[in-house]
């Protein structure tokens, strides 16, 4: 009989309080909320590597990565994307005409409700990859 290999959650364990550590020890990706969002949502984003906070005064969109504006309409979307940073909003599935709005205002990507975090998180980093300021937005 083999003998139970142990170092697994030790090495789990040995990151320094604090730290945060990402998928494929990438920086965490911060994902600007214009709108709410539910709890368990926030935990499933930060474990795929997107940290996402809340648009206030005290945590303004300057900085973020990408925004996600859960519900909003065309034109709230087309002053979200004046900020040079992807942005991404939700839609009912087969709601065809609201994605098609979405898309002419500027949103970069359109994910499915009710929205899991994992999708979410895989449409955030598609569409910060492939927007033309990505460099520059990181930077």
């Amino acid at each position: 009989m083999r003998p139970i290999d142990r170092s697994f959650p030790r090495r789990l364990l040995d990151v320094a309080p604090g730290r945060y550590v990402s998928p494929r020890d990438q920086p965490p990706l911060q994902l600007a909320v214009v709108g709410q969002l539910i709890g368990n949502l926030v935990l499933g984003l930060g474990a795929n590597g997107v940290i996402a906070y809340i648009v206030s005064d005290a945590q303004p969109i300057a900085g973020a990565d990408a925004i996600y504006a859960p519900g909003a309409e065309p034109a709230r979307l087309r002053e979200l994307s004046s900020h040079g940073v992807p942005v991404v909003s939700d839609v009912a599935a087969g709601d065809m005409n609201r994605v098609t709005r979405l898309l002419r205002a500027g949103v970069s990507e359109v994910v499915h409700r009710p929205v899991r975090s994992e999708d979410l998180a895989g449409k955030v980093l598609r569409a910060v990859r492939s927007h033309p300021k990505r460099e520059e937005n990181r930077s």
